[in-house]
């Protein structure tokens, strides 16, 4: 396609191998590392993101325990498309970004 794009990263070393990189460039990824700034992101990974993570896991209990009598109990594709707008609106609230960053 010609299309590039960027992939945003913490200045974590490990990530930065001769293997990656080359995959990088024969994917026309450009990386861009945030350079010890990532402590200032991680209120969204301990606020936000374990909230979607809370909510998520409640989905796919709640998706199997409605499966096991309907006898459907795999969580799949369908199903995660069918539940990821309630979790986003139940994660993504401006109350709780405010708060993370509080």
């Amino acid at each position: 396609l010609g299309v590039y794009r960027l992939l945003i990263f913490n200045s974590y070393g490990s990530y930065l191998t001769k293997e990656f990189i080359k995959y990088c460039d024969n994917r026309k990824i450009i990386l861009f590392t945030l350079l010890y700034i990532s402590h200032l992101l991680q209120p969204l990974n301990i606020v936000i993101f374990q909230l979607y993570k809370h909510y998520y896991s409640k989905a796919i209990k709640q998706a199997i325990q409605i499966g096991s009598v309907t006898g459907c109990t795999n969580f799949n594709k369908v199903k995660f498309l069918y539940v990821i707008e309630l979790i986003c609106r139940q994660t993504f609230k401006l109350s709780i970004i405010k708060l993370a960053f509080r």
